[in-house]
């Protein structure tokens, strides 16, 4: 039917969304090893970001893909949320994490991938 798809993947997706707590409360990290060992004892890093490894991470980063796709003219689709379509249907996308598969038309395909890497810093696989 003249679809192309593409596969992608957002880089350091996790770290693109900002850290936040339902409560307030400020999380801290002990830095790794080799910065750990050139600061001074009891050094804490406050986390800002969603940090790979933290519970909240993946919820966050969801959260944070769902705005900016909103903010690129895709609606979430309420019956399965990892499952996008663009408001002049034009384009899907399913996601798994920061893994992207997206459908769209064969002469539309330049414009979706230009769009959706304007919200994130995509790696494209071969279309």
């Amino acid at each position: 039917n003249g679809w192309r798809i593409a596969i992608g993947d957002v880089s350091i997706a996790f770290l693109h969304a900002e850290w936040s707590n339902l409560k307030g409360e400020q999380m801290y990290l002990t830095p790794p090893a080799p910065q750990r060992d050139a600061m001074p004892k009891g050094t804490l890093w406050r986390v800002r970001k969603a940090v790979y490894g933290l519970c909240r991470s993946p919820q966050l980063w969801s959260e944070h893909f769902a705005r900016e796709m909103a903010a690129c003219g895709f609606v979430r689709c309420v019956a399965e949320p990892q499952l996008f379509r663009h408001v002049e249907g034009i384009a899907v996308v399913v996601t798994h994490v920061d893994d992207i598969l997206l459908g769209t038309f064969e002469e539309r395909l330049p414009e979706v991938l230009a769009l959706v890497s304007k919200c994130f810093t995509m790696k494209w696989g071969s279309q």
